[in-house]
């Protein structure tokens, strides 16, 4: 190509170039007053809507706050019932408590009465410890209340002594056990008391039977305590009460008549082993061999085998006499008394306050005696009765065992 050619396209190629560079510039300016026309209707639109804005801006803040505001005071209603409704519960709680400490302190004051109806009374001091009575199979006895009866009252004291709090999870299901604990307590105790009330009229018929037969039967007037005044109706809430009051009546009758049983010689002089020889009325008389009247009944047993005395009384004579030998006889109510006869020694002295299995002697062969045995009488205002009608009746009511 030539020069000249060059220089022309040269020529030709410097406008293209001029027109690109105010292209260019055009943009920029163009970009320019669109930014700034867009602030200035945006600074227009701020002057113009601020005060819109403001307002809606402080209402919507106004909006917020008063839903803040009913919210809290929602939160506070709930919290002052939530409040009231635990003091009222607490208040309960308290008053349940307070109940359960009532009938508490109740059935401890019952468990006291029903422990003193099977307390049996305090027992006279004897010379000798008592051999245990082995009671025939029909023979009614009082017991204390069971161990199971005091250790669901131990545990129910314990439990009503130490409440649940009432924030306590569980303190509504502790409460209702402890409920069920005192029920179970008070039918136990209800239970106690029909089987004492029936034990006690048993065995008080049965004693007064007993008395009947051997001709001994007190009145019912000698037996019961004085009493009287006008009648007032129970209580229907006195349930309890009422039933408690008739049977300690009843357990006081049968404490009375054993202690009328306690003064007759129902109980066995010596030792179970010991055979009987000879019987009550007539027999051969073993040195003179004819016929003769045997005023008791004789029990043979070792020489020193202990003799006991059969019903509570006192000594009347503790001696040798001609015949018996070593001889001791001890007075009862009703005109009862009871010798021991043939002894070997005399263990108490004329005068001497004795009880039921008392030893009063050893047994022996003295006075008009054909080896160691015990002669024994029971006598009814100083005539010999035959001794087998009060064993016999003390074998009924299981006392013929020396005690």
């Amino acid at each position: 190509m030539s020069r000249a050619h060059l220089g022309y396209a040269a020529l030709s190629a410097a406008p293209s170039r001029g027109v690109i560079v105010h292209r260019h510039t055009l943009a920029l300016s163009v970009g320019a007053f669109a930014l700034v026309l867009a602030w200035a209707v945006g600074l227009s639109s701020y002057v113009f809507f601020r005060d819109e804005v403001l307002s809606g801006l402080a209402r919507r803040h106004h909006d917020v706050a008063s839903a803040y505001e009913d919210r809290i005071a929602e939160l506070k209603d709930e919290v002052e019932k939530a409040r009231t409704r635990r003091l009222v519960e607490h208040e309960q709680f308290e008053r349940r408590i307070e109940g359960l400490s009532v009938r508490q302190a109740a059935i401890e004051q019952r468990q006291q009465l029903i422990s003193a109806l099977t307390k049996p009374p305090t027992p006279q001091t004897r010379a000798e410890a008592p051999r245990p009575v082995q009671p025939i199979s029909d023979t009614v006895r009082l017991k204390p209340a069971g161990e199971r009866e005091a250790r669901l009252e131990s545990r129910v004291t314990s439990a009503a002594a130490h409440p649940a709090a009432p924030a306590e999870h569980g303190s509504a299901h502790r409460l209702a056990s402890l409920h069920q604990s005192l029920d179970r307590a008070e039918l136990a105790q209800a239970a106690a008391l029909n089987r004492i009330e029936s034990e006690a009229e048993t065995r008080s018929r049965r004693m007064r039977a007993v008395l009947d037969d051997i001709g001994l039967a007190p009145s019912r007037a000698a037996t019961e305590a004085p009493m009287g005044g006008p009648f007032v109706p129970a209580a229907v809430g006195a349930t309890f009460e009422a039933q408690a009051a008739r049977v300690a009546a009843a357990v006081d009758d049968m404490r009375r008549l054993e202690q009328t049983v306690d003064a007759v010689p129902l109980r066995r002089p010596i030792h179970p082993d010991a055979d009987v020889t000879s019987g009550f009325g007539t027999r051969i008389d073993p040195f003179l061999r004819r016929p003769a009247l045997h005023g008791g009944i004789d029990f043979r047993a070792e020489t020193g085998a202990p003799v006991r005395a059969t019903a509570r009384g006192r000594v009347k004579e503790a001696s040798w006499q001609s015949g018996f030998g070593n001889m001791v006889e001890v007075s009862h109510d009703n005109g009862l008394s009871t010798v021991f006869a043939h002894l070997s020694a005399i263990d108490v002295r004329e005068g001497d306050a004795v009880v039921p299995g008392q030893i009063v002697g050893r047994l022996g062969s003295t006075g008009r005696s054909t080896g160691p045995h015990l002669h024994y009488e029971t006598r009814i205002a100083g005539e010999p009765v035959d001794p087998q009608r009060f064993l016999r009746a003390g074998v009924r009511l299981g006392l013929a065992e020396p005690q």
